[in-house]
């Protein structure tokens, strides 16, 4: 299935796991990994380059249990019903919290109702939570494959 990964981080630069989770999925040749670190500046544009993809991947940092601000801009003026009806979403989280402070329907409830509305196909999402071993990294990549 032809994915695009969405990668919502402000600095990507100074990112540690959502760069490695990107670069683990560049391998892949059905993957397309995309940094979102700015504001769009063509929301058309970004629409007819999403059109060629089945599956999107939103992938960010989680941030008091939110999307960043470049991805909350992206999801607003670049994603439509028609855009994703009949696609598959899948959402991808770091966060520098433990597990057991982190409740993931608070986090994904509202994505999963996207899906619904949009009537998209949800796939599990994945977190990464601090106190997850590397080895997360490679279990996560393989999800998107």
């Amino acid at each position: 299935m032809k994915t695009v990964v969405l990668v919502c981080h402000p600095n990507p630069s100074q990112s540690v796991r959502n760069k490695e989770i990107a670069a683990r999925v560049q391998q892949n040749k059905n993957v397309t990994v995309r940094y979102i670190s700015e504001l769009i500046k063509n929301p058309a544009e970004e629409q007819e380059f999403i059109k060629q993809f089945q599956r999107i991947v939103i992938q960010f940092p989680v941030y008091w249990y939110q999307i960043t601000s470049v991805g909350k801009d992206y999801v607003d003026r670049v994603l439509t019903k028609e855009l994703l009806t009949g696609k598959t979403l899948k959402i991808v989280n770091t966060t520098g919290a433990k597990q057991k402070y982190v409740n993931a329907e608070i986090i994904h409830g509202p994505w999963k109702m996207m899906a619904h509305y949009c009537e998209m196909t949800w796939e599990t999402p994945e977190i990464y939570f601090i106190d997850d071993s590397a080895d997360k990294v490679e279990l996560i990549a393989k999800s998107l494959e």
